[in-house]
């Protein structure tokens, strides 16, 4: 990583301290990625591993916006009713992993990604919150 100033000292003179790491790919070591980060306190490893969970966050919503129709399928005003478009789009989403997952990983048939769900919903039943996804939208 190197450390630079950030901004332009020409227009209001105002500069930021940041972080540059450059990242290579392992397998094609002429593949690589340069993060910035301005949070000094914040060592190369941390800013890798946060970027890799941003990213994961950044392909989720791309999937959902160009493949599931996010932003183009229902074109209302109510507020409950894009609540509800958006809770069926992360569904389908939701699904499509589990199904992608079951086919590449030879080790689980649904597995830990089950339980992890299960985990995330234990106040509340998929089915029962399902449920209540349908009656809102019906509603």
């Amino acid at each position: 990583s190197v450390p630079v100033k950030v901004g332009d000292p020409a227009k209001d003179g105002a500069q930021i301290d940041a972080r540059i790491v450059c990242v290579r790919n392992r397998s094609n070591r002429k593949d690589w990625i340069a993060l910035i980060c301005t949070d000094m306190t914040i060592d190369e490893n941390e800013i890798i591993r946060i970027y890799g969970k941003r990213w994961d966050i950044e392909v989720f919503f791309k999937t959902c916006k160009s493949f599931l129709k996010l932003g183009t399928e229902y074109h209302g005003l109510s507020y409950d009713a894009l609540t509800a478009h958006t809770a069926f789009v992360f569904l389908r989403y939701m699904f499509m992993s589990v199904e992608k997952r079951d086919d590449e990983d030879d080790r689980t048939i649904i597995g830990e990604l089950f339980y992890c769900m299960v985990d995330e919903l234990a106040d509340i039943t998929f089915n029962h919150s399902l449920q209540i996804l349908v009656e809102a939208m019906f509603e």
